[in-house]
């Protein structure tokens, strides 16, 4: 097949050239849907490992393949609801975003895949919390060594890429093997060296060395090969950045078309305003999707957002109401008109980031001094309006993997009261010893309210102990190429994990040439023990060898972590069947089980 021919060689642990999200850097991509605080459900953020619920056929006698995920045979689970769900009806929700483009792997924003999760089918999905289903693939298996990943494709999913009546060239055809192995290499870079800025971190884990590239397929098979047993692939595999797409389907022609089979098709679209998406009669879940239609309307403003939801103009939402708001919404809610799901936000690591490639910052006590500066709690209050809203947390997910938030409150630079005052002082020593005429600075920020309020107050923290920073407001489009490159001094941000997993977070943001590592950072011990992480035979190892890590780059300090913000998940009551899968707002946009009680 012609797209075997692109084979880069494995640098460091596999990681190729970092050169993902060009196509949507290029073209403004986000990390963050403007109106919202995108988030996860805290109680829910775990491994796949334990969260697949089926008969296992993977050997489970060696240390290492005790950590191997189950295989499944299972159906996605039926609705839990009280009645029968009914067909019909439409429901109307808030973005902020025109989609870059319709290519699902290419993308890193909440805000795109919200429109291309629900054109697109996946090998596996994860239709409510805490459970990974199949979804294109209506079974898997894994060898005895936890090597070979074995799924095996429904032989009724067809393609669908209709728009403005123009059919597509694989309209109406069957998926296959040969479509998934295609999808599976150009999410990691083996077709034109572009890797999924989300789901590519697999390739560290896909033993894309061989003849093959760790990828084969005969007739409605698809296989992984890899290196050495890896439970997190089925997360990877689960979130909507990894959708199958017709063999040979080029960035180019996704630019103008999707190419999916997902339970909607896309019916209409006015850029900057609203986007309509309509059931597809052929998809091959019977019954599925309930919904006749699902609008989003675009709407960049978190308080009009919130004024839409209010007045009932839109019917779901992800907005974190505002304080002036705030009752508004506890009003409906105990009169039963809405409801919610409120969680901590995935949105990590998020902070203070440095630039430790070249000077100022490539001096350890500058941005130990950074890290002393910061107020958190005034942090909290100023940027996520309150303490209550708010998680202290640093790199790991506080609930699963990492620190309690007690622990982390302990931690240099977390301090309160007099305490804090301490700090403040010896991050003015740092900063005067190493630069006596004090020191100047350019922070990136991005365009939109939270952002800004970030940068404003990071910049008034620092000009505490003697750094003047200069922001420059800037569009993702420009702020994105910049951080990528390594181009900056100094930007105050938050990313967002799609996985939640240890693995996820080192392999993207820390790894040297890691798909979003756009810190420059490079730790030749993290390197090396980023696959032992990965290799734990139990999550008790793999937590401990994920805050092991979380040390080695805390110590080195290249970004100075603020907290994580809580947010909601909001609807009216009518609507039935809002979930937070897995605690992650990757997983959810398909939303095939929603329906309507008064359709």
């Amino acid at each position: 097949m012609s797209h075997k021919s692109w084979l880069a060689p494995r640098l460091l642990l596999g990681t190729v050239v970092a050169i993902s999200m060009i196509v949507a850097v290029a073209c403004g991509g986000d990390d963050e849907e403007e109106t919202t605080s995108s988030a996860t459900e805290t109680a829910s953020s775990s491994s796949s490992s334990s969260s697949t619920t089926s008969s296992s056929t993977a050997s489970t006698t060696t240390e290492t393949a005790a950590a191997i995920p189950e295989a499944t045979t299972e159906t996605a689970p039926a609705t839990t609801a009280s009645v029968k769900p009914k067909s019909g009806g439409r429901v109307i929700s808030t973005g902020s975003r025109d989609p870059v483009s319709f290519d699902v792997h290419n993308a890193t924003s909440s805000v795109y895949v919200q429109h291309n999760a629900k054109i697109y089918s996946s090998l596996v999905w994860s239709p409510d919390a805490g459970v990974v289903a199949p979804d294109a693939a209506t079974e898997w298996s894994i060898s005895d060594d936890g090597k070979t990943w074995t799924f095996t494709l429904a032989d009724n999913i067809k393609f669908h890429s209709n728009i403005n009546d123009i059919v597509g060239p694989r309209d109406g055809t069957t998926m296959t093997g040969a479509d998934a192995e295609y999808s599976m290499e150009k999410i990691m870079g083996l077709v034109d060296g572009v890797v999924s800025a989300r789901s590519g971190w697999m390739k560290e884990f896909v033993d894309i060395d061989r003849e093959d590239g760790g990828m084969s397929s005969d007739g409605q098979t698809v296989s992984f090969h890899l290196i050495q047993p890896f439970p997190g692939l089925i997360d990877i595999l689960a979130i909507g950045f990894s959708g199958i797409m017709p063999d040979g389907t080029t960035r180019e022609m996704l630019n103008e078309r999707p190419y999916g089979s997902g339970p909607y098709k896309l019916k209409s679209f006015e850029r900057g305003s609203t986007w309509t998406y309509e059931k597809d009669p052929d998809y091959f879940k019977e019954g599925l999707p309930y919904l006749d239609e699902w609008e989003i309307q675009l709407i960049r403003s978190a308080e009009v957002a919130q004024s839409a939801f209010l007045t009932r103009q839109v019917d779901v939402s992800r907005t974190m109401p505002s304080p002036d708001n705030n009752d508004l919404y506890e009003k409906s809610k105990a009169a039963g008109k809405i409801d919610w799901i409120q969680y901590t936000s995935t949105c990590r690591p998020q902070g203070v980031n440095m630039n430790a490639t070249k000077p100022p910052f490539d001096n350890p006590k500058l941005r130990e001094a950074v890290n002393l500066a910061i107020d958190r709690y005034g942090y909290a209050e100023v940027v996520h309006f309150g303490e209550d809203r708010w998680t202290p947390t640093v790199y790991l997910d506080e609930s699963t993997w990492g620190r309690s938030p007690d622990d982390v409150r302990k931690m240099a630079g977390w301090a309160k009261g007099d305490a804090k005052a301490a700090e403040l002082e010896k991050a003015k020593t740092l900063v005067a010893q190493e630069y006596p005429d004090g020191l100047s600075l350019t922070m990136l920020v991005r365009d939109t309210s939270t952002y800004a309020r970030q940068g404003e107050f990071v910049a008034g923290e620092l000009s505490k102990i003697g750094i003047n920073v200069t922001i420059d407001l800037m569009q993702a489009s420009q702020l994105f190429p910049l951080a990528q490159n390594l181009n900056y001094e100094v930007w105050s941000y938050y990313f967002c994990q799609t996985t939640n997993t240890p693995e996820e977070l080192f392999g993207s943001y820390f790894l040297t040439g890691g798909s979003r590592n756009w810190l420059g950072y490079s730790s030749d011990v993290v390197d090396a023990k980023y696959l032992e992480l990965a290799a734990s035979p139990d999550n008790a190892t793999r937590k401990a060898r994920g805050i092991a890590l979380e040390d080695i780059v805390l110590a080195d300090m290249p970004s100075a972590p603020l907290g994580v913000q809580q947010a909601r998940s909001l609807w009216y009551s009518e609507i039935q069947d809002i979930t937070v899968p897995l605690g992650n707002i990757y997983m959810w946009p398909k939303r095939e089980n929603v329906w309507r009680n008064d359709a």
